[in-house]
């Protein structure tokens, strides 16, 4: 992310050999590390920054797993590291890839100010950087989706919703990121949703392209009417 003409990382995405099947490839999706983190029982105790001393260290990663002993599922794991402990995996279990052959939307991320020196990029840094567009954090928020689908299979783009997209292809997935800006000034925090799956509610359907547009549109709707509940208010008094 172009953030004030200073590359910031978002997220890198490794592409690895699946250790039961050397032909077939897993993701590790790494949010850049050194971060804190707050967990809380929903958007609204999320949207106002928390007190400092209830942050904690953490590592949060992704993993996306070929699960070559399925026919039908993917398994997604997302583990969050607190002081150098895993405090245990979230999982989604997927048939988007293999049976329904439509789209698993794997988080949707508010992202913040940027200022926090742990987004910078390395100068001696060797991947391939895909920029995701421009950012001033003092007058807009950039909030995105990460979708995954089976490789081949294209995210079709509607010039009706008011969003933009990227899909970038690996050997076995296609990753898609739609994006946006809220036009209000970044908060200092970033805010991250993500969806899991239950052993009792089984394994989760994919999403047809218009569902995944009606998702990024909940969540981003979501948020917004928080942030103007909370924070909104107040900023509209100091202007008058």
């Amino acid at each position: 992310m172009d953030v004030k003409g200073s590359p910031k990382n978002l997220f890198s995405v490794l592409e690895i050999a699946n250790r039961d099947d050397r032909s077939k490839t897993d993701l590790n999706i790494h949010f850049s590390s050194g971060g804190k983190i707050f967990r809380g029982e929903s958007v609204e105790t999320l949207i106002r920054p928390p007190p400092t001393d209830q942050y904690q260290d953490c590592h949060i990663h992704f993993s996306v797993h070929a699960s070559v002993k399925s026919a039908t599922v993917n398994s997604i794991h997302r583990e969050v590291m607190i002081a150098g402990q895993s405090t245990g995996d979230s999982v989604l279990l997927t048939t988007a890839l293999k049976k329904d052959h439509l789209f698993a939307p794997l988080t949707f991320v508010i992202c913040g100010d940027f200022k926090n020196g742990r987004f910078d990029i390395p100068e001696n840094d060797i991947s391939e950087i895909v920029t995701l567009g421009q950012l001033d954090p003092d007058r807009d928020q950039f909030r995105f989706m990460v979708v995954l689908a089976e490789a081949g299979k294209l995210f079709p783009y509607q010039k009706e919703h008011p969003s933009r997209f990227l899909q970038y292809h690996f050997q076995d997935y296609e990753l898609i990121v739609i994006s946006s800006y809220f036009n209000m000034p970044a908060q200092p925090h970033m805010i991250d949703l993500v969806p899991f799956t239950t052993k009792e509610g089984g394994p989760q359907r994919g999403f047809y392209w218009q569902e995944v547009y009606n998702l990024y549109t909940d969540w981003y709707m979501l948020y917004a009417q928080g942030y103007f509940d909370q924070i909104g208010k107040e900023r509209s008094h100091s202007f008058e």
